[in-house]
């Protein structure tokens, strides 16, 4: 890899390292966020009409398990370039490999084995990458198509976090007024029953 793509591969690297803390921070604090906020929701629906809550209630409740639960990775097809380097790292740290080793070793091999699936299966070519460099196996080539799919994780991070400063339930929790907190259900409530 030339020292142009080195410095191109560093400054992904940073980023996404960067996001990902982000996205890990938004993403536990708007789970808790939105189970203060859809009580309050249920609350209001309830005082308001009961019979609001029960054509309401189960859109309260899904809003909550919607939450809980966690996204699927979508598959994402090993670029070209990295093809090899996935191959060599699966070889490297098979478990299979280590069956005689310690168990240290054997456990540490069989997580780092883990992880690199799991990279290949979210598209996560930045950790791979990381991983691979960690093991002493040469990084492959930067090519366009990997930096356009890094590129694209970087916009997906982004646009999740962004997501989660745009809800209802972000600006409901960052309002310091009780009046302006009410109007803000009280839209969330108008809104959903439009649905």
């Amino acid at each position: 890899m030339n020292n142009l793509d080195k410095l191109k591969m560093n400054k992904f690297i940073k980023e996404l390292d960067y996001l990902e803390s982000e996205e890990e921070y938004h993403t536990h604090l708007f789970v808790e966020i939105n189970s203060l906020f859809m009580s309050e929701v249920e609350e209001k629906m309830i005082i308001v009409d009961h019979e609001m809550e029960e054509k309401y209630g189960d859109f309260v409740e899904k809003e909550k398990q919607k939450q809980l639960q966690k996204e699927e990775p979508k598959k994402q097809e090993i670029p070209k370039g990295l093809k090899k380097t996935y191959k060599k790292l699966l070889s490297k740290t098979h478990p299979d490999r280590f069956v005689d080793g310690d168990d240290t070793e054997r456990e540490e091999m069989e997580k780092i084995y883990k992880k690199v699936i799991s990279c290949a299966q979210s598209g996560n070519w930045v950790e791979m990458i990381k991983t691979a460099d960690k093991m002493g196996i040469e990084i492959p080539e930067v090519d366009k198509e990997m930096i356009k799919q890094i590129q694209e994780q970087i916009k997906l991070k982004k646009q999740k976090i962004n997501n989660y400063i745009n809800s209802f339930q972000w600006s409901w929790y960052h309002e310091d007024s009780g009046t302006k907190r009410d109007n803000i259900i009280d839209t969330f409530i108008h809104l959903q029953s439009k649905k």
